[in-house]
C-alpha cells in the first residue's frame, strides 16, 4: 500500500480500498472490524466538521470576513497587506478545508494585484513629469533621462490590461532627494543640485522595470498557500493528518487518552501563529521590498457588493461559534465540562456536538426559496432552503474519508499483526541517540517526504512505524508521532506537495524557483519550531516523560 501510495499507480482512495479486500483473507482482521475502520468515531468528526465548513462557504460567511479583515490591514501599507491575507487565510484554514480557503482567498488577491500591476495613478505621472521638466532645468537634456515620449506611453497604457515590461519607471524616493536639493555628492547653486556627474546623483537615472512588482504578487500569493497550510494544523479539524493521528492513536494504543480538539489546540495553535508571523517576515524579506501604491478599492467593492450581514450569516456564525465553544468546554482539564452533565460522560466525544451542530442546520430555513423541481416545474412559494441543504453536500470529499479510512485499517493491521513491534525491534539501535536528535531526524525525513506525496498518505504510512519505533526505544509515542504529524503539514516547496501551493503556482504569479527558495527556509523553520515547542511546554503538556513509557503504551 505504501508504494502504491508514493508513486500513485492507482487512485489514492482505491489504493485505501486494499486492506477491506486482503485483511479478511489473509486472516489479519475480520471483514466486519475492517468494515469498522472506514466510518469510525474520528471520521464521523470530520463529517461533522465538513458539513458546517460548506454552510459557512455556502452563505459567503467565509468570505466577509476575509474581505473585513483586509480592510482593516491593507491601509497600513504593502507589508501589512501581506500579513492582511496570510492571517484571514490562516484562521478560515483552522476550520474549513485548506484547499476551500486558498481558493477563496488568491482570487480576491489576484484582482487586487491587477490593479496594483495594471495601473499607474495619476499621481506617479505628474511626478514623473514633474521630475523630467526639474532635471531638465537643472541639468539640461540628458540622454539618462526619459524622454516625454515615454512617459507619455506610460499615461495612453496604464488603463490597459498589460504593461509591457520594456515601460520603465522610477522610484519616488529619487524624485523627493533631488526635490528636497539633496544630492550624494556635488554642491548646492541656487534653488537646484549640480551634480559632479550623473552617476553620483541619487536620481532616477536607473530605471526599475514595471515588472518589479512581480515580487510582491509572489509574496502576496505564496503568503495566501503557506498561511492556509500552516492554519490547517493549529486545529484537530484543520487538516486530514490531525484527525487520522487522532484515530490511529486510539486505534494503537486502545487504553491512552483521546486526544481531543482541546489538548491538541493548546499545543498547535500557539506553534502556528509563531509560524505564521516568521513566515510573513521570510517572504517580505525576499519580495516584500519592492515599493507599491496599494488601491485598496477592489476589496471595498467586493465588500460593498455583500450587502448588510444577512440572516443566514447570523445562523451560521451563532453556529459556528457555538460549536467551537461546545468544543473547548467539553472536558477540559482546568474544570469541569459540560459533559460531566450527562450520566454517559466517557461516550461523548467531539463528534457529538459537532454533528448536533451539523444537524440543527438542516432543521432551521432560510430565506431563500427553493429552487423548481424537475418534475412539476415550479416551487411552492412557502418552500425555502434549509441553512444546510443535502444538495450542497454534493462536493464532500469521499476520496479523502476513504483515504482516511485505508489508513485507520492500515492501522489496526499493524497492530493485529504486531508488524509495528517487528518494525521498532528492527530500529532499536536508536535507543542510544539522545531523544532531541531522533525527534529532529524524525520531522526532518517526513517534511522532506511530504514534498512528493500525499500529507494524509504519509500519515498513514508513517505513524504505526513510529508507534513500533517508540515502544521499542521506551519513549512516550506522543513524542514521535504528534510532531511527525504536524510535519506532513510542512510542504511549502513544490506545487505539488499541497492543493494551495498549486492553485498559488495556476497564477503564474510565482515560479518554481521562487517557491522552493521560500519553501525550503520555511521548512527548516518549521522543523526547528516543531522540535523546540515539544521539548518546552509540549513534554508537559502531554505528560511525556523522556527515556520511559506512559502506562497505556
Amino acid at each position: 500500500m505504501a508504494a502504491w501510495w508514493l508513486t500513485e499507480v492507482i487512485p489514492f482512495a482505491a489504493t485505501a480500498l486494499i486492506p477491506a479486500a486482503v485483511f479478511p483473507m489473509m486472516g489479519i482482521l475480520k471483514a466486519t472490524d475492517v468494515a469498522k475502520q472506514y466510518f469510525n468515531d474520528t471520521l464521523l468528526l470530520f463529517f461533522g466538521s465538513y458539513l458546517v465548513a460548506i454552510a459557512v462557504q455556502e452563505w459567503n460567511l467565509h468570505k466577509r470576513i476575509a474581505l473585513r479583515l483586509l480592510l482593516i490591514s491593507g491601509h497600513r501599507g504593502p507589508k501589512a497587506l501581506i500579513l492582511g491575507f496570510m492571517l484571514p487565510t490562516f484562521l478560515l484554514s483552522m476550520w474549513i478545508s485548506n484547499t476551500a480557503t486558498a481558493a477563496l482567498m488568491i482570487p480576491i488577491a489576484c484582482a487586487l494585484l491587477d490593479r496594483i500591476r495594471n495601473s499607474v495613478s495619476s499621481d506617479q505621472i505628474t511626478q514623473e513629469i514633474d521630475l523630467t521638466r526639474f532635471s531638465e532645468s537643472v541639468m539640461g537634456a540628458s540622454p539618462s533621462v526619459p524622454s516625454m515620449d515615454n512617459i507619455h506611453l506610460l499615461d495612453a497604457e496604464r488603463d490597459g490590461d498589460s504593461i509591457h515590461p520594456s515601460i520603465q519607471v522610477y522610484e519616488h524616493s529619487s524624485f523627493d532627494t533631488l526635490r528636497r536639493g539633496g544630492s550624494k555628492s556635488g554642491s548646492s547653486h541656487g534653488d537646484g543640485v549640480v551634480p559632479e556627474s550623473a552617476d553620483m546623483v541619487d536620481s532616477p537615472l536607473n530605471p526599475v522595470e514595471l515588472d518589479v512588482d512581480r515580487s510582491y504578487e509572489t509574496a502576496v500569493v505564496i503568503g495566501i498557500a503557506y498561511a492556509a497550510s500552516i492554519g490547517g494544523t493549529a486545529t484537530l479539524t484543520g487538516t486530514g493528518p490531525n484527525l487520522l493521528l487522532s484515530g490511529m492513536l486510539a486505534e494503537l494504543f486502545p487504553n491512552a487518552p483521546r486526544l481531543d480538539f482541546m489538548s491538541w489546540f493548546a499545543f498547535a495553535f500557539p506553534l502556528a501563529l509563531v509560524f505564521l508571523f516568521l513566515a510573513w517576515g521570510v517572504l517580505c524579506y525576499h519580495y516584500g521590498r519592492t515599493r507599491v501604491h496599494v488601491d485598496m478599492q477592489a476589496i471595498q467593492s467586493q465588500y460593498e457588493e455583500m450587502g448588510n450581514v444577512t440572516y443566514e450569516e447570523k445562523v451560521v456564525a451563532a453556529h459556528f461559534f457555538a460549536l467551537v465553544i461546545l468544543w473547548f468546554t467539553r472536558d477540559p482539564d482546568f474544570a469541569p465540562g459540560w459533559s460531566n452533565l450527562f450520566p454517559f460522560k466517557s461516550y461523548i466525544s467531539d463528534a457529538t456536538p459537532c454533528l448536533a451542530v451539523a444537524v440543527s442546520l438542516f432543521l432551521i430555513p432560510s430565506k431563500r426559496l427553493k429552487r423548481p423541481s424537475k418534475s412539476s416545474g415550479r416551487s411552492s412559494s412557502h418552500e425555502y432552503v434549509a441553512i444546510l441543504d443535502w444538495e450542497m453536500t454534493r462536493d464532500l470529499p469521499w476520496d479523502i474519508f476513504l483515504l482516511m479510512g485505508g489508513g485507520f485499517a492500515l492501522s489496526a493491521g499493524f497492530r493485529e499483526s504486531q508488524l509495528s513491534s517487528a518494525i521498532g525491534n528492527s530500529l532499536l539501535h536508536l535507543k542510544s541517540l539522545p531523544a532531541i536528535l531522533i525527534l529532529l531526524v524524525v520531522s526532518t525525513v517526513v517534511c522532506f517526504l511530504t514534498e512528493l506525496t500525499s500529507n494524509v498518505a504519509t500519515t498513514s504510512i508513517i505513524v504505526p512505524i513510529l508507534a513500533g519505533l517508540a515502544k521499542s526505544i521506551k519513549v512516550h509515542p506522543l513524542f514521535l508521532m504528534i510532531p511527525a504529524t504536524i510535519s506532513c503539514s510542512y510542504a511549502f516547496m513544490l506545487p505539488v506537495a499541497t492543493p494551495p501551493n498549486a492553485i498559488a503556482f495556476s497564477t503564474h504569479r510565482i515560479t518554481i524557483k521562487q517557491m522552493m527558495r521560500s519553501g525550503i527556509y520555511l521548512n527548516l523553520i518549521g522543523i526547528v519550531l516543531l522540535c523546540l515547542a515539544m521539548m518546552t511546554y509540549g513534554l508537559s503538556l502531554f505528560h511525556i516523560k523522556l527515556g520511559s513509557l506512559p502506562e497505556w503504551a
